[in-house]
């Protein structure tokens, strides 16, 4: 795996299952912050990413889910202040290396910043052509008030 303490001297990257340690960044990154049964993590929760500056102050976050044998990239988000240095990159090539090494061979995303997606390789997905593993597709507020690009990602072939 690709290490962002490698490129970022001043940051730590772990491992957590303390997913509700990210509402504030999420939320505050324009992401749902929605939980399974149990209230703490989403459906399908395999892990989480936490990065942290030398201060101990979260500044950026990913979450991996797997659902119906797929897997999503279930957010990811980087502090406001903290955009634009290359965080969110490398955060997004850890997190796609750990999905790899659990065996993905694509990825699977509803993108508030597609762009930001699209320059690393996601491709648009039609709606017709999304599997059945986001639960925004039967939501009444889809193409009204909320407007996610359905992407994906194949490791395959790289």
């Amino acid at each position: 795996m690709r290490n962002i303490a490698d490129k970022f001297n001043d940051i730590s990257i772990y491992e957590t299952d303390d997913y509700l340690r990210f509402r504030d960044l999420f939320t505050a990154s324009g992401l749902e912050f929605n939980l399974d049964d149990t209230g703490e993590r989403p459906e399908g929760f395999v892990s989480a990413f936490a990065c942290e500056d030398q201060d101990g102050r979260l500044i950026a976050a990913s979450a991996i889910t797997r659902r119906k044998g797929y897997f999503i990239l279930n957010d990811i988000a980087v502090e406001e202040s903290r955009r634009g240095r290359g965080l969110g990159e490398a955060l997004l090539d850890y997190t796609i290396d750990k999905m790899v090494s659990l065996g993905a061979e694509q990825i699977y995303i509803t993108a508030r910043a597609p762009k930001f997606f699209e320059k690393y390789g996601f491709i648009y997905l039609a709606k017709e052509d999304v599997p059945e593993i986001f639960g925004c597709l039967e939501c009444k507020q889809l193409g009204k008030t909320c407007n996610p690009e359905f992407m994906k990602y194949n490791i395959i072939g790289e």
